[in-house]
């Protein structure tokens, strides 16, 4: 939201001949400003929404207000920093691109001598560490249909497994949640913070496929105190149980890979803040501040967050329909 709201602000500067006046002081933001009006006729929406984001989260906040011609090349590895932080390496070489095509417009105009990405190599940046859990490969994301179209599997089991997937949750927050815990008014799942990992109350803005899945299972819980219920609806569903089911059907891994999956994907979007990102995992954030946060405006970008991951995994319900969803991240 902070993203698209610095990205409107842009654009009606350029309407008003704002930024094109202030591209006189050949700041990296005007000039990127200024290329961006001019290249993103010739691009796809959500590939030019996608290089805006990337400045105004992790570019601009670096270079932005620095001159165009006293930026080097340890000023851009600073900035890509940020988006190799979360792991987003996609996204990064990305960054990267348009970063240089900015200073390729630069050089053309004469404001500056020399494009310093050029001598920007991968080498500036960490290699991955693999990771000590296994993770599902994202081309095997519609193996878990086999789960959740399979009507001799417990009701319960595959729609708390279905759940779990699509709301990024642990499987002690999905396995236990109770109707109490339904804000239906809100649309959310409300834990509180005591029975979390973390010191606060934890949110789960509801995707409609995820209501869906308790306008179901609601049906067949006869009135119980769970969500997902156990064995003749006496207690939940067995914590264990949906990672036991998704290893019967042959989908190796844990929940921390399941998690990990996720947080990699939608940082490679480009498209959301981290710290939604973090947030929707129920992650603790170091940075204390980060914890001071609007609730109601966290919600919302989180609930983004969540609809978006849910429409991706319906998009992934069959093999090449996973493999069509990964191009548009990653080919875009």
């Amino acid at each position: 939201a902070d993203a698209r709201f610095k990205r409107d602000s842009l654009r009606i500067k350029i309407v008003n001949g704002e930024v094109i006046q202030s591209a006189s002081n050949h700041t990296y933001e005007a000039v990127f400003m200024d290329w961006y009006e001019r290249w993103k006729v010739n691009v796809s929406e959500r590939h030019h929404t996608r290089a805006m984001n990337t400045m105004v989260a992790d570019v601009f906040p670096k270079i932005g207000n620095m001159k165009i011609y006293e930026i080097e090349a340890k000023h851009i590895v600073e900035a890509l920093l940020a988006v190799e932080a979360r792991e987003a390496l996609a996204q990064l070489v990305k960054t990267k691109s348009f970063i240089k095509l900015t200073f390729d417009f630069a050089v053309a105009r004469g404001l500056c001598k020399y494009n310093p990405v050029i001598q920007v190599s991968n080498q500036a940046f960490k290699v991955r560490k693999p990771k000590n859990y296994k993770s599902v490969d994202q081309d095997k994301i519609y193996q878990f249909f086999a789960i959740f179209q399979n009507e001799k599997i417990n009701l319960s089991g595959r729609l708390c497994t279905e759940f779990i997937l699509r709301n990024i949750t642990r499987p002690v927050e999905s396995a236990t949640a109770r109707w109490d815990q339904y804000d239906e008014k809100m649309k959310c799942i409300v834990i509180d913070g005591e029975e979390m990992k973390v010191d606060r109350t934890h949110y789960i803005p509801l995707s409609w496929q995820s209501i869906g899945i308790l306008d179901q299972i609601k049906a067949q819980s006869q009135g119980g105190k769970y969500i997902f219920p156990g064995r003749n609806f006496s207690g939940h569903i067995s914590v264990s149980y949906p990672l036991a089911l998704a290893k019967r059907h042959g989908i190796d891994t844990t929940i921390h890979g399941l998690r990990h999956l996720a947080s990699t994907i939608l940082n490679e979007t480009g498209l959301f803040n981290r710290d939604v990102i973090e947030s929707c995992l129920a992650h603790v954030d170091d940075n204390k501040t980060r914890a001071v946060y609007n609730k109601a405006n966290y919600i919302k970008q989180k609930r983004e967050v969540l609809q978006w991951w849910s429409d991706f995994i319906d998009k992934c319900s069959t093999q090449k329909g996973n493999a069509d969803a990964l191009d548009e991240i990653y080919l875009d």
